[in-house]
């Protein structure tokens, strides 16, 4: 699949939810803090997948910068959990901050919205969902988190082929690697990673693919398989000095 801007779009807003950050259905102008704020998410999360660090954080807090011109707690939050869910789709061990971690208050944010978020967060962070919360995530995590309160491995790539959306794929990979799979079998768990470097691999997604590029190269040499921890290696090494040729 074709790395385009309008597919990272999609990507983007599916993972936080963010119908508030476009001006979809309406016929009126849309107000210059969405388009801006739209834009500049956009190339951070560009940035953030080439492995530009320091350029994706600028530019996220740029775009939230942006959103703050509301007063909406929701609108800038959002970007935080987009934040969050990047680093979950490339293996990251960062937490995912509070509102408060970020200079927001929880109790200031409405009921509705704040359920939405609080979710979502919980959902990143591996923790186990009613079915209540389990309905206010975006619709490709869904599988995901029903799979994450069954205590098992089962089915899980036939929940993460499900997902059509390959950032939305990565980010349920990352939570499901991280936080479930305890207990899966080795043969499962390669299969995840296959399937995760499979997927970043396609969209020429350097961060991630490296991440588990790094991640199966460790397991492979823990294992002895030195035959995929070697194809692994020569793999990463390609991918991170295209990162020291930019």
């Amino acid at each position: 699949m074709t790395f385009t801007t309008t597919s990272l779009r999609h990507a983007a807003l599916a993972l936080i939810a963010a119908a508030a950050l476009v001006g979809c259905g309406s016929t009126k102008p849309v107000p210059a803090w969405q388009t801006q704020t739209l834009n500049t998410t956009d190339a951070a999360v560009t940035a953030f997948l080439q492995g530009q660090a320091k350029v994706a954080d600028l530019l996220m807090k740029q775009a939230q910068f942006s959103a703050s011109s509301t007063g909406r707690l929701e609108a800038v939050y959002k970007l935080t959990l987009l934040a969050c869910a990047l680093r979950s789709a490339s293996l990251s061990v960062e937490p995912c901050p509070r509102p408060e971690d970020v200079g927001l208050l929880s109790r200031a944010f409405e009921d509705d919205e704040w359920a939405t978020l609080a979710a979502y967060r919980r959902y990143l962070i591996g923790e186990r969902l009613t079915p209540e919360a389990i309905a206010l995530l975006p619709d490709a995590q869904r599988g995901m988190a029903r799979l994450m309160t069954s205590e098992g491995a089962d089915g899980v790539m036939s929940a993460l082929l499900a997902i059509q959306d390959p950032l939305s794929r990565l980010v349920a990979s990352g939570v499901w690697l991280r936080h479930a799979s305890k207990g899966a079998t080795p043969s499962v768990v390669a299969g995840v990673v296959a399937l995760a470097i499979d997927t970043a691999s396609r969209e020429g997604w350097r961060r991630p693919l490296a991440a588990w590029l790094t991640h199966q190269m460790q397991v492979a040499r823990a294992a002895n398989d030195l035959d995929t921890a070697a194809r692994a290696q020569a793999r990463l090494s390609l991918v991170l000095d295209g990162v020291g040729q930019k």
